[in-house]
């Protein structure tokens, strides 16, 4: 495990960027509730690799590469956030909706996306949100 890491954490409004002996660091806030650990992060121990946790409000990726990607993956998922957060502003029913919806006229390919999967497993599209924002992230640091 690194003995040095940068770890992003919210704490109610705001997110906190900080660089940490990641042992002490859990130990202390674990003690004073202040966070849930994705400990299930931190079991590989590629040295080679360099880590970065991205948290913008409910999306949080973590993400390890061959060189640092910490601004493009923050750019990446603002981008596909913006893209969704402006869809569903005008159109409520794609958040709210527990079942598949059917698309009107020309929509974002993220919302398009989420709607497949949604119309595949039966459920509403934001059943898709993690999974769509990862993929699209993913592509977009991939080019």
């Amino acid at each position: 495990m690194y003995n040095t890491t940068k770890v992003m954490i919210k704490r109610e409004k705001e997110t906190v960027l900080l660089t940490t002996d990641l042992k002490k660091w859990v130990g202390a806030c674990k003690r004073k509730g202040i966070i849930e650990m994705k400990f299930y992060r931190y079991w590989c121990e590629d040295k080679d690799l360099i880590s970065c946790n991205v948290v913008i409000k409910e999306s949080d990726l973590y993400i390890r590469a061959q060189k640092n990607l910490e601004k493009k993956t923050f750019k990446a998922v603002s981008k596909y956030r913006l893209i969704l957060e402006k869809y569903i502003a005008g159109n409520p029913f794609f958040k709210n909706s527990l079942e598949p919806v059917s698309l009107k006229g020309k929509v974002p390919l993220i919302v398009e996306k989420m709607a497949e999967a949604a119309k595949k497993t039966g459920v509403g599209p934001m059943a898709a949100v993690a999974g769509a924002i990862a993929e699209f992230v993913g592509k977009y640091l991939l080019s």
